[in-house]
């Protein structure tokens, strides 16, 4: 039985002579994309693609290898071929309301090229300007010079603001990260709740009014 149904090498074999070709190469050949045994399956594609309210999808389901996904693309795109070119649409940051970001529209396919030349015009910007200038002699010393009077500022205000409150025995201690202003005593120690408590009305007013006022600069 096996060797009723084995197959020889001509069996398997078709010549054709290279002379009957009226073409040279196939590059001049019409591609043919011819779909087989799936007559159903094509229509379905078809009708859903005709379907052109919103809130329809086309679903294609099948065994690995059967071309669904060929069929599927080429089907898509003759249709689309047809159909009125829609312009591309690019969201770009908006610098005024950031979370109001602009629209702008290309002709269809256009939007890519301006991906494209923006990316490359961002690289060129950073690496080839912002990086040699960067590097520059000049750029390294006016930052260090920057910081040196950011930091000069810094410890004047404190220096201030600690004297400020010193003259109303006031001390600024820093909890959980946060400065806090705290009431002294007349020999410069922490006034705490059972002193303060013992305090006349007039002081403890006092007291309150020049922490108000400290806690305006902190």
């Amino acid at each position: 039985m096996i060797n009723k149904l084995e197959l020889t090498s001509n069996d398997v074999y078709k010549s054709k002579n290279i002379n009957d070709f009226n073409f040279k190469t196939t590059e001049g050949l019409n591609i043919i994309f011819k779909i087989i045994g799936q007559d159903r399956g094509v229509k379905a594609i078809k009708f859903g693609l005709d379907i052109v309210h919103t809130g329809y999808n086309i679903f294609v389901t099948g065994a690995t290898g059967t071309g669904k996904r060929s069929i599927t693309r080429y089907l898509a795109n003759k249709w689309a071929n047809k159909q009125k070119r829609s312009l591309d649409y690019v969201y770009v940051y908006n610098f005024s309301l950031p979370n109001h970001p602009i629209a702008l529209s290309f002709p269809a396919g256009e939007a890519k090229r301006f991906k494209f030349n923006l990316e490359k015009n961002i690289r060129h910007l950073v690496l080839e300007t912002f990086s040699k200038r960067f590097k520059k002699e000049s750029y390294e010393t006016k930052l260090e010079n920057f910081l040196k009077n950011i930091e000069k500022k810094q410890t004047q205000l404190i220096e201030g603001l600690n004297n400020f409150a010193k003259e109303r025995n006031i001390s600024i201690q820093v909890k959980d990260g946060k400065p806090l202003a705290v009431p002294l005593n007349k020999k410069g120690e922490i006034l705490n709740n059972e002193i303060f408590n013992k305090l006349t009305e007039e002081e403890k007013k006092q007291i309150k009014q020049n922490i108000n006022e400290v806690n305006k600069y902190i």
